[in-house]
């Protein structure tokens, strides 16, 4: 039993005429009574009577189309639901990214994908890094961006670096921070320190978090839940935050000092994109081979 053989049945039973449902469905007329001897030898029933001047339901014809068509206009409301969806995986380039160094390549990557695909305006998605990985889970997502530590790829997903940045400290233009170009941790004891909360921090930085409280015993921890929030701060002149060096757009309101701490320079601070080999959307790839082309061009990889 498939589809066709449903709607020849349906709309055979609705106009009653082998010729009215031939042409309804561009179909031959030996083509419709094929498609209805086929459905009722399946059956093991009769649906309709035939004779040379009327076709009609039988009893059973009745029984079964007041019982199949609701269920038949319910799968085809599904295919066209599903179709469409893919069709618009495919025609949509979803993209997800948690932090602004997204910022450094993305924007420009957008605009020359949408020169080459005018008919396409790529989903842009921010979230925090649990609701990332959640959305790209759940196939809500074809690209998500994040610091490379904390992407959880499964065997089919692909693993690009980006960016490769520095730890550094960021602090506002006039505080006497600013007079350095290096840092070590214990120069930032006494600051208003700027955290991150868990959901917006990656559990790369846990050590070094560690290591800067257990240097640093004054510390007055001011809470953010995000790097825009710890931005606001840092632009009204308080704060500072210490973080990678793409965290932050750059700013005449402050400045960014590399931290030498020891500790630090082992953290690995890979800013990279993830993406799926088996998805069917084309235009993955030729995003990917735009980011490739931009690291080129502004070495971001180094």
């Amino acid at each position: 039993m498939n589809t066709r053989q449903l709607e020849c049945f349906i709309r055979l039973s609705d106009n009653l005429s082998f010729t009215k449902t031939a042409e309804d469905m561009f179909m031959s007329q030996s083509t419709v009574t094929r498609e209805i001897r086929s459905l009722e030898d399946e059956l093991g029933v009769q649906l309709f009577k035939r004779s040379v001047k009327s076709v009609e339901l039988t009893t059973t014809g009745h029984e079964f189309k007041d019982m199949i068509t609701p269920a038949f206009n319910s799968l085809i409301s599904a295919i066209s639901t599903v179709q469409q969806s893919e069709k618009q995986k495919k025609t949509t380039l979803r993209i997800g990214f948690f932090h602004t160094a997204s910022l450094k390549f993305i924007p420009e990557a957008i605009g020359i994908f949408h020169q080459r695909y005018p008919e396409i305006i790529p989903e842009i998605h921010q979230a925090n890094l649990n609701n990332l990985k959640k959305m790209y889970k759940n196939s809500q997502l074809d690209i998500v961006f994040a610091v490379k530590t904390i992407l959880d790829p499964n065997e089919y997903d692909v693993i690009k670096d980006v960016y490769h940045g520095e730890i550094v400290v960021t602090a506002p233009i006039s505080s006497n921070l600013c007079q350095y170009d290096e840092l070590t941790m214990d120069m930032l004891d006494g600051s208003d320190y700027l955290a991150l909360n868990s959901n917006s921090t990656s559990a790369e930085f846990g050590d070094l978090f560690s290591s800067l409280f257990y240097k640093c015993h004054n510390l007055n921890v001011i809470s953010c839940t995000s790097t825009d929030e710890q931005e606001t701060y840092l632009r009204a002149g308080i704060g500072i935050a210490v973080s990678t060096d793409y965290s932050f757009k750059s700013s005449s309101k402050y400045k960014q000092m590399k931290l030498i701490d020891p500790a630090v320079e082992k953290i690995e601070t890979n800013y990279s994109m993830m993406y799926n080999r088996a998805n069917c959307n084309k235009h993955i790839d030729e995003f990917v081979e735009i980011l490739d082309d931009l690291a080129r061009k502004y070495n971001f990889k180094n």
